[in-house]
């Protein structure tokens, strides 16, 4: 997500910030297919926001961020793949996730981590 938001911006977002709210985006995407709670989700927004970085954003569609995200370098074909926890500390890949857990991961970034 962080760099088809870059891609999206023309890259003027900062990369920090995109890589932020890409962040943001796989927390909630864990937390829709059912890998991590809601508290440990919006304690990414918390940490973040403490530091001054963007908890939203909505400078692009769902559909114009998913067609950049099917050609980055992490996906395999036309699956796509993320790296999520599963809980504090424990990163895996999620392959495939349901289209309708990205739309919601983008609906809650675009509105705000909850």
């Amino acid at each position: 997500m962080a760099h088809a938001i870059e891609k999206a911006t023309d890259y003027e977002i900062r990369h920090g910030e995109a890589v932020a709210l890409g962040c943001l985006f796989v927390a909630e995407l864990a937390r829709s297919e059912g890998l991590i709670t809601d508290e440990l989700a919006a304690r990414h927004a918390t940490a973040f926001g403490l530091v001054g970085l963007p908890t939203s954003w909505d400078g692009a569609s769902f559909d114009d961020l998913r067609a950049t995200m099917a050609v980055d370098k992490k996906s395999r074909g036309s699956q796509l793949r993320f790296v999520v926890l599963q809980g504090l500390a424990q990163p895996r890949i999620l392959a495939g996730p349901a289209e309708e857990s990205l739309r919601a991961a983008h609906d809650v970034l675009v509105g705000g981590i909850r």
